[in-house]
Parts: structure tokens; C-alpha cells; sequence
């Protein structure tokens, strides 16, 4: 069989096989370029999503940060009302009708602030002795929660906990806050704000990098706040610079 092929080859003329040689060589280099162009090319349209994807990431992390100190200082509003302090002061001692009384009179101070209240799905204000003083609705934190929270909150009295839960089976965010005394200075309280999620713009997060990315805010210790929950997140994690890797394996 290869004495045959060496055979034919043999009987092919030199014309012809510089003629063969030169038109291989063309489709060769034309194949040459065509890999080194798609190279290239993968390269540019990958660094052009990099380039999108950072962007967005950068407009969703203002947006993001921009509604957190919107809450906050909604927060800090609600917080300003001698109703809470007189409220928490004399929890030990109101009667069913002074409690009555403090309740209407706080509901009517909370729906004064419908800016807040359009994206609140649960309020609870706690006594330093964690008993409930005011809950909005008929919904409540987990008592592990309020442990938890009420905890690290007293640690940082003025400084807003964010975290993420589960209330009636609905995934929320939340914040919570120790509540100082304006005179002693000390922690006589804590208040439990809920969120719906859209507050954050729950839409613009899913759509914002189209239906094959996903994406999810976590906190500083890798706990989900929002975002698809089903992303791998706690896998593990390694920052790269402006970059997350997550090992999915």
C-alpha cells in the first residue's frame, strides 16, 4: 500500500506538485489566520463583557449603597421621636389603656413617614429585656434573630446591623439598632425594621446583567443579603483584586 502511494506520487509531475504545494499553503495560512483572528476576537468580546460587567457592578454598588443610607437616615427620622423613649421608659409600668394609647399614637408617627413604610414589611420595638413594645402587623423576628442582633447591635449602639431572614416563609432585609437613652446614654431598647426586597430594586439586580448572569450581595462575613439566592456563595470564596473567584467544584 505505501509502495503504491509512493508510486502515485512519484508519477505526479513536478509542475503539478509545486502547483498542489502552492495552492495548500494559501488554505493553510488562511487557516492560520482565521484561529489567530477568533483568538483574538474571543479576547475582545470577553474583555468588552469584563468592561460591561464592571460598569454595571459599579452602578448597582451606588445604587445599593445610596438606599442603605436612604434607610438609614430614614431610620435615624424614626428614631427622633420622644414617643419611643417615653414608650421604652415607661414600659414597665403603662396600664392596657396607656399601652393602647402609645401603640395608636405610634402607628399614627410611623404613617406620617410613608416614604419608610412603602418598603417596610415588619417593625418591632424591643425593651433593653427583649419584650416587645411595638410590632407592626402581626408578623415577628425569630427569637434567634433578635438574640443575635439585639447582641451585636448593643456592641455598636448607633450603628445599623443589616442582615438577611425569613418571616412568614418570605425572605426579607433587615436592620436592627440599639435605642440609647437621649439622657443616661445607656441602651434601653432596640428597634427591627423589615424590607421587602424590591426596596433595593429587585428587578434591575435580575435583569441587570442579563437571564445567564446572576448576582448576590453578601455581607462582610459571606452571609446572603439579597440577590438570587441559589447562586453558589458558599462555596468558597477568594478576592482577587477587583475580582471574586468562586470555587464551585
Amino acid at each position: 500500500m505505501r509502495k503504491l502511494k509512493k508510486n502515485m506520487i512519484r508519477n505526479i509531475g513536478i509542475k503539478k506538485r509545486l502547483i498542489l504545494g502552492f495552492a495548500v499553503i494559501p488554505i493553510i495560512s488562511m487557516i492560520f489566520i482565521f484561529i489567530i483572528s477568533w483568538e483574538q476576537s474571543r479576547n475582545i468580546i470577553k474583555d468588552n463583557i469584563d468592561s460591561y460587567s464592571s460598569e454595571m457592578l459599579n452602578i448597582i454598588e451606588e445604587n445599593i449603597n445610596l438606599n442603605i443610607a436612604k434607610f438609614e437616615q430614614q431610620l435615624d427620622e424614626v428614631l427622633m421621636s420622644n414617643l419611643i423613649y417615653e414608650g421604652l421608659q415607661k414600659s414597665k409600668i403603662m396600664n392596657q389603656t396607656e399601652e393602647y394609647t402609645f401603640a395608636n399614637n405610634l402607628n399614627n408617627f410611623l404613617y406620617s413617614k410613608l416614604h419608610l413604610l412603602s418598603s417596610v414589611g415588619e417593625v418591632e420595638i424591643l425593651t433593653k429585656d427583649l419584650s416587645i413594645l411595638y410590632t407592626q402587623g402581626f408578623k415577628y423576628f425569630s427569637k434567634s434573630d433578635v438574640l443575635r442582633y439585639s447582641h451585636i447591635a448593643k456592641k455598636t449602639p448607633g450603628k445599623t446591623i443589616w442582615f438577611y431572614t425569613r418571616i412568614d416563609g418570605q425572605g426579607v432585609i433587615s436592620m436592627a439598632r440599639a435605642i440609647k437613652d437621649p439622657e443616661t446614654k445607656l441602651v434601653n431598647g432596640y428597634i427591627f425594621v423589615a424590607l421587602n426586597e424590591n426596596a433595593f430594586g429587585g428587578t434591575f439586580l435580575n435583569a441587570a446583567l442579563g437571564d445567564s448572569t446572576s448576582i448576590v450581595i453578601l455581607d462582610e462575613n459571606n452571609n446572603f443579603l439579597f440577590g438570587q439566592k441559589d447562586f453558589p456563595y458558599k462555596k468558597h470564596i477568594k478576592l482577587n483584586g477587583d475580582k471574586t473567584i468562586i470555587d464551585s467544584s
